[in-house]
Formats: C-alpha cells, structure tokens, sequence
C-alpha cells in the first residue's frame, strides 16, 4: 500500500495534492498498530486507540511534515446490547420441583389405585412383588425430601430393611393397598413445604453416598419416582391391558391425581 501510495503521488501531482490533504503520502513502516482480532459474532467492539505516523511529502509535494494522528472508531456506533441476565429465580426453581414431584407422584398413585389384588402380591415373574416397589418408591420419596439423612423420621408403619429391593423379602407381611396409599398421602402432603425448605445451593446432597448437590439430586429423586412408577405400569399393561396415563403438571398438592 505504501509504494503504490508514492508510486501515485509521484505520478500524478492533482492526486498527490489529494492524499497529501488525506495525510496519506508515504506512511511510515509501522501504518498501524491496531490488534487485527477476528470477531466471529455481533458488532466489533471499539478498538484500543492506536497512533499512526504520517508523513507528508513527494516529489510533487512543497511540504514535508511529520505528524501523528489518533484513531478510534466513532462513538456514534450502536453498541451491542449487554445480555439480559439469564439466572432462574430460585423460587421458579422451587416452583418447578413441586410441579414434577406432584405429577409424577399422581402417576404413582394411578399405577398403585389400577393394581389387581393379584398382581399387588405376585412374585413368580419377578423378583419383587408390586407392594414392595410402590413402597420402596415412596420410602425413598420421603427419605430424599430431607435435608440429610440425619433428620428422617420414617413412617410409623415402616418395616425394618424392607425398602432395600436388593435383598431377600423376609416379612410375612405384605403392606396393603390401602396402606401404602396412605404412605403415599403422607409424602404427597410433605412436598411443597419440604422443597421450601430445602438449600438447593448446597454443594452437597446430604447423602453420603450420593456425591452431587442438592439440586441435582432432587432431580435424582423425582427420576427415581418416574423410573418404577414406568416399572409398575408396564407389570399393569401387561396384567390388564391398560398402564397409566401422562400427568400434566402440577402446581399444587391439593390437585387431585387421576386414575
């Protein structure tokens, strides 16, 4: 750019007089030491204010001074809007837990209400028998809406390792339907004030053998409930013919479940 700036100016005195006005006969070595940054979205920001060395003269020219110039893009250039802030409030946060813990729990109820006296009790397809998945979903229900494992008060009717689907069924007796649909009033009931009560900032969950925070791990527990509720209505669908229909959201533990 520079020789061909001269190469004109030389040439062709009308056009020197031009750039010479521009201040753009022979530019220095260092034209410009603007940071060449490749912008890959929204407008460039301003660039830093750089100085450019000019010198004005040829042989076409009578004048030869050297000045310098200071470059910045116009202030009049529309600046690119900051972001809106895109945290979620906690209470829609919370807001939303309580939804997904009344709908999926509904679905439970559904799945619970559906079951044949049969089916409630039947263990020679499977390894654990319905009463036993529905109340160790609700155990676990109840126990992970604590802050910690520390706190938890079991139900009054609890059956000692019963919940521990992993092991052998040592009792004699099964739960009824009628009372486990109790249990599910109970932990239904404990939802919103439990949510409200819990950090969900904590780093933790409060469960030792569970190494995420407690956010997360409220998910955790809401996936816990959907994964045997869907166990239960495939073990309906295929005794009955008929499984458990999709709960909309919930914004209250006063909606009634449907089924």
């Amino acid at each position: 750019m520079v020789e061909m700036l001269d190469e004109i100016c030389c040439k062709a005195p009308k056009a020197a007089r031009i750039y010479q006005s521009l201040g753009l006969c022979r530019l220095t070595e260092n034209l410009l030491r603007v940071p060449q940054t490749v912008h890959l979205a929204g407008p460039p920001p301003l660039l830093p204010l750089a100085r450019v060395a000019l010198v004005v003269g040829c042989p076409a020219c009578e004048i030869q001074v050297t000045h310098t110039r200071r470059l910045t893009r116009s202030r009049t250039m529309v600046q690119r809007k900051r972001p809106a802030d895109s945290t979620i409030p906690m209470e829609a946060l919370r807001s939303a837990l309580k939804s997904q813990y009344h709908a999926t729990l509904a679905m439970l109820r559904t799945a619970i209400r559906r079951c044949p006296d049969d089916l409630w009790t039947a263990r020679s397809d499977h390894a654990n028998p319905f009463w036993r998945i529905a109340y160790h979903t609700l155990f676990y229900t109840h126990l992970y809406l604590q802050p910690n494992n520390r706190v938890f008060r079991p139900w009054d009717h609890q059956q000692r390792g019963i919940q521990h689907m992993d092991k052998p069924l040592r009792t004699r007796r099964p739960y009824t339907k009628a009372e486990v649909l109790t249990y599910w009033s109970i932990c239904e009931s404990l939802v919103d004030d439990a949510v409200d009560a819990l950090d969900l900032n904590n780093p933790r969950s409060g469960f030792s053998w569970y190494k995420i925070p407690k956010m997360e791990h409220q998910i955790v527990n809401i996936r816990h409930i959907q994964y045997h509720e869907a166990q239960l209505a495939d073990r309906l669908r295929v005794a009955i013919g008929a499984g458990v229909g999709w709960a909309d959201a919930r914004r209250s533990a006063r909606v009634r479940a449907t089924g």
